[in-house]
């Protein structure tokens, strides 16, 4: 296989390949046949991490964080489901946090260990962002496959099963999960 390269692109050719791929694989695999994948509001605001060979991106994730200086509503987020509402011990109105969202692959990737390198190359940006939580949303089956990947990297993210997230228009009937990783290490 020819050398995988990751980064956070500004790149307009790899971010239109990105979003063209999101849009693809959300019909394909969850069934959204809405669901452009074109360019979004929280996709100005975050960081877009890509995998490409040579010039094909194969693969790609944004994460958006917010912060006790600018401080933004998650993607996730909606008036009704407020993270700094649901976790007020956390404190979060005095945090950094993110959420990490929009992951998509190429079919012909499936199975081929990108998840770990996404993972370690979101969690450095974190990090270097000092974060101390993250967030996510993502199917049941889903939810669980990314628990046990980031386990394999030695973070806890826990789903957090008692938090029902509300149905947004894009995601129809598919139930989604909450997870969330305590990253206080960054403190």
């Amino acid at each position: 296989m020819d050398k995988l390269i990751y980064e956070f692109s500004k790149n307009d050719e790899f971010l239109q390949q990105y979003y063209k791929l999101r849009g693809q694989r959300y019909r394909d695999t969850w069934k959204l046949k809405d669901f452009s994948g074109k360019k979004e509001k929280y996709d100005n605001i975050g960081h877009i991490l890509i995998a490409r060979i040579e010039n094909k991106v194969i693969g790609g994730t944004r994460i958006v964080i917010t912060n006790n200086n600018r401080h933004i509503k998650l993607p996730l987020e909606d008036d009704d489901f407020i993270l700094t509402k649901l976790f007020p011990k956390y404190k979060l109105e005095t945090k950094n946090y993110a959420e990490v969202g929009r992951f998509s692959i190429i079919p012909d990737m499936i199975g081929k260990d990108l998840i770990p390198s996404f993972i370690l190359h979101t969690f450095a940006l974190l990090q270097i962002s000092k974060c101390s939580y993250l967030f996510a949303i993502a199917p049941s089956k889903l939810a669980r496959l990314y628990r046990k990947a980031c386990k394999e990297q030695g973070i806890n993210i826990t789903i957090k099963e008692g938090i029902i997230v509300p149905q947004k228009t894009e995601y129809k009937s598919i139930t989604m999960k909450l997870l969330l990783s305590d990253l206080s290490w960054n403190e």
